[in-house]
């Protein structure tokens, strides 16, 4: 009998060293389990915060890209509407009656103080100024107005409906720009 205790002791110690290293490794996989746990939280977390920084970015961009096309749409919108406000303003001028154009041409000539000057006018309005009893030198195309040169040729004064409205049209488009922007 005394062998078969120390068979029952050899194998309760085996029994033991096997459950004790058992537990051991047990606790070496969950501690390994944990921190792969861990690194792939880390890793998930680390890439969606990558992901959402990256749809941000996108996002930015894309309304950057949104807010650019719609000031280019606005200023192309704005060029057009002064084009056909310029269009209608030039219609309008060409379709002046005869007393308006009359008044018109008496006008300029008397504002380019030019006495005795040479005078040309729009070919539709040379009637007209033979009417007011100008002498006219010559016509030229255009919506009317008149151009005035000095009896001696030194100087000309161009008074055309053109010019004018050039003068006037370039020194108006801050206000048109604002006006446009309210």
């Amino acid at each position: 009998m005394g062998l078969d205790k120390v068979v029952d002791n050899i194998r309760s110690e085996g029994r033991n060293a096997s459950q004790s290293t058992v537990a051991t490794a047990r606790k070496e996989a969950d501690a390994i389990l944990a921190d792969a746990k861990r690194q792939a939280d880390e890793i998930r977390a680390k890439r969606a915060a990558e992901a959402q920084a990256a749809a941000d970015s996108l996002v930015k961009r894309e309304s950057a890209n949104a807010d650019l096309e719609a000031r280019r749409l606005r200023l192309a919108a704005e060029r057009e509407l002064v084009s056909s406000l310029r269009t209608e303003l030039e219609q309008r001028l060409m379709a002046l009656p005869e007393p308006k154009r009359e008044a018109h041409i008496k006008a300029l000539v008397a504002r380019a103080n030019q006495p005795n000057g040479k005078i040309w006018v729009a070919k539709q309005d040379e009637k007209l100024a033979q009417k007011l009893g100008l002498k006219v030198a010559g016509t030229f195309e255009g919506l009317g107005g008149v151009v005035v040169e000095a009896a001696d040729g030194a100087t000309r004064e161009n008074l055309r409906y053109e010019t004018l409205l050039d003068e006037i049209w370039n020194g108006s488009t801050n206000e048109i720009a604002k006006l446009l922007k309210a």
